[in-house]
């Protein structure tokens, strides 16, 4: 019952359960969106600095562009450019050729280093129409690494004119970085287009989180781990065009904590209630329910063994009202019980003693009509009449001899198949050994029961036959010994007669009577004689005369 209960508990949970996970994975994946945006917002905020230098830069480029003496490369471009690098944060500009070779420059250019079309910037910078910055690299004049940021330059035809480049040093960049103050659990870090970490606000976990390959162009929110394990989500946002990116990072547990948090509750807290409501089914079950029911268990079992004095309404004066009524009704039902098992045992009792009676009533009328045949058998002289009559008296005799065993027992439908065979034997062998040398014959047999119906024909029958048996030991003046054998079978008897082959007699000297009780029992009667051999009549009959039996 418990689980039932249980069971339709889950079922009207699930539908709700499925709906709070539902919508704390959409309230995750909400965060998860949330947390992107912030992030990308936050590196984009982070920028302002470095942009404005980048933008600066870019002013100073634009304003060059069009001084002739810068365009030209005369004599007066290093002064303008001199000019235009006071109080800059900027390392150098120059002014370089078509060809890559420093015309004029802020500050002096040594020879060697002049002719700049090796650099991978300056093959960029001559294949664009546009201003850019190139990614880091080492500036030999600055002596540490630099941003290049080149404006290339073109004739009145279109023709590549060369550039001008302004060096911006890393370390400018860093300083910005450091100055700012940055929330707890955050890394703020600029990337130039190979990915490459330019500057950050704490080296040593950007280098963890950024100095690998990235995908700089892509969306959403990016994982990492430091080197102490810790994991970071980290967004990445443009700062300049393709040239330049800003990689803002936020601890996981700082950044989803509070998302964790909410699924967790959003979870657990179904769970929560669904587990104290398992519990709440199973103690009210188990105390309001179960237990009762395992008590009026008993009270059954305890009816079922005929204790019908027991009250089980006492027993639950504790229970609900709804056991009490059922109790109520249990014990009513056990107080009708008895009143009808009182009425019945008094009415089986009454019907005992009728039967006694009846059967004590039979026997006598037999017993006294047995006399009367013994007393007129004295009277008549003639032998056959004689051996008539004392045939007749021990047919009544084994009738009356059926009801008295009958008499006897407590049960008055129903006789012991032993008790009969045995008194009978020894009341036919009073009856007819007389002058004989005849031992009482030998009885083996089941204790079983037949019925009355069973026991009269078959105490007739036996009459029947060792009246004959004696009658013929008595002509012949043949020594008697019978065995008198029942075999109980699975659904008959076999009744068993053994005497000494000398005794044989003819089929057609078989009293007329016995067939007819053979019929009465449904039986089947067979003998069996072989020469030098004793002679064995059986009969076998149903224990039961209103079953179905095939001989």
């Amino acid at each position: 019952m418990r689980r039932r209960f249980i069971l339709a508990l889950i079922l009207a949970i699930l539908p709700f359960a499925v709906l709070t996970a539902g919508q704390a994975a959409w309230r995750l994946i909400r965060a998860y969106e949330t947390a992107s945006s912030d992030l990308i917002d936050g590196a984009r905020a982070s920028t302002v600095p470095e942009a404005n230098v980048l933008a600066a830069a870019e002013g100073v480029l634009r304003g060059l562009e069009n001084n002739r003496a810068v365009r030209a490369g005369s004599a007066a471009c290093a002064y303008v450019l001199r000019g235009a690098l006071d109080n800059s944060p900027y390392t150098n500009v120059s002014r370089l050729n078509a060809h890559g070779v420093v015309v004029c420059s802020a500050r002096p250019v040594p020879a060697n280093i002049k002719d700049r079309s090796g650099q991978p910037w300056w093959t960029a910078v001559s294949n664009r129409r546009s201003f850019m910055i190139s990614e880091q690299h080492y500036g030999p004049l600055a002596q540490q690494n630099v941003l290049t940021a080149a404006l290339p330059l073109f004739r009145s035809d279109g023709t590549f004119d060369g550039a001008l480049a302004l060096g911006i040093g890393v370390d400018v960049l860093g300083a910005l970085m450091r100055e700012r103050s940055m929330p707890n659990g955050t890394v703020a870090a600029l990337l130039d287009a190979e990915g490459s970490v330019v500057s950050s606000s704490d080296e040593a976990v950007a280098q963890a989180l950024f100095g690998r390959p990235i995908d700089l162009h892509g969306t959403g929110l990016l994982r990492g781990e430091d080197d102490q394990g810790n994991g970071w989500r980290f967004a990445i946002a443009e700062v300049r065009g393709d040239d330049l990116f800003i990689a803002f990072a936020q601890r996981e547990t700082a950044l989803f904590a509070w998302s964790y948090v909410d699924l967790a509750a959003n979870v657990a807290l179904p769970l929560l209630m669904a587990a104290f409501a398992f519990g709440a089914i199973w103690y009210s079950a188990d105390r309001f329910v179960l237990r009762w029911i395992a008590y009026l268990q008993r009270v059954a079992r305890a009816y079922g063994r005929g204790h019908f004095a027991l009250r089980p309404e006492k027993g639950a004066a504790d229970a609900p009202g709804e056991i009490q009524q059922l109790a109520r009704a249990m014990g009513d039902m056990a107080d009708n019980i008895r009143q009808r098992d009182r009425s019945l045992r008094a009415a089986l009792d009454q019907r005992s003693l009728m039967l006694r009676e009846i059967h004590h009533r039979v026997k006598n009328n037999l017993q006294i009509v047995g006399s009367l045949l013994q007393l007129e058998a004295r009277r008549v002289h003639e032998p056959g009449a004689r051996a008539a009559l004392k045939i007749t008296q021990t047919r009544i005799n084994a009738i009356a001899l059926a009801h008295r065993v009958l008499e006897e027992v407590d049960a008055q439908t129903v006789v012991n198949l032993r008790t009969l065979l045995t008194e009978l034997a020894a009341l036919l062998h009073d009856a007819f050994a007389e002058g004989l040398d005849a031992q009482p014959a030998i009885v083996r047999a089941p204790a079983v029961t037949v019925e009355t119906d069973i026991a009269v024909p078959l105490s007739l029958w036996l009459v029947e036959q060792l009246a004959e048996i004696y009658r013929t030991a008595i002509e012949r003046r043949v020594p008697l010994a019978l065995q008198i054998e029942a075999d109980d079978a699975v659904d008959a008897i076999d009744l068993k007669i053994r005497f000494d082959g000398a005794l044989a007699r003819s089929a057609d000297s078989e009293s007329s009577f016995a067939p007819a009780y053979v019929r009465q029992l449904r039986g089947a009667f067979t003998v069996y004689q072989e020469p030098g051999s004793p002679v064995l009549l059986v009969l076998r009959f149903p224990r039961r005369l209103g079953v179905t039996w095939k001989g």
